[in-house]
């Protein structure tokens, strides 16, 4: 699958208004960052399959931003919209910087990919947990001590 990656220079303010208008889209994440504090300009980037990715989508999305500041008098600055063809391998290029975590002596959590990759130990109990986005990478303090 092919991906494009949408960014809209906006506010602060407005990101929470612009997500809702994303929301009944085929989004697959939405990233926020600051350019400039004192100026409160920011970057939403967010991704959507290429084949959704139609004029059509793009000018519904930019049409219903722009009626933000209109309608609701949100500031939404500039609300440039840019649009970029990204690599199929995007969504699991960082899969190769999680390795198996030895927790203990007898406890290793490795991620589901790298299970074939590494020598087993008949003592040791594997657990098989794939990192995402906000929680899974084993190496937290959390999960080690509940472990």
């Amino acid at each position: 699958m092919s991906w494009t990656k949408c960014q809209i220079l906006t506010t602060f303010a407005a990101i929470d208004a612009i997500t809702h208008i994303l929301e009944p889209f085929n989004i697959k994440g939405v990233q926020i960052e600051e350019l400039n504090k004192a100026q409160d300009d920011v970057c939403l980037s967010f991704y959507m399959p290429s084949e959704e990715t139609t004029p059509k989508t793009i000018n519904s999305i930019k049409t219903n931003i722009l009626k933000l500041e209109k309608t609701f008098q949100i500031n939404i600055g500039s609300a440039s919209f840019s649009t970029q063809r990204i690599s199929d391998d995007w969504m699991t290029a960082w899969e190769k910087y999680y390795k198996p975590i030895k927790i203990s002596e007898k406890m290793m959590i490795v991620p589901t990919w790298e299970n074939q990759n590494f020598a087993k130990d008949d003592d040791t109990t594997i657990i098989e947990l794939d990192p995402g986005l906000a929680f899974g990478t084993g190496a937290h303090a959390t999960t080690i001590l509940s472990l």
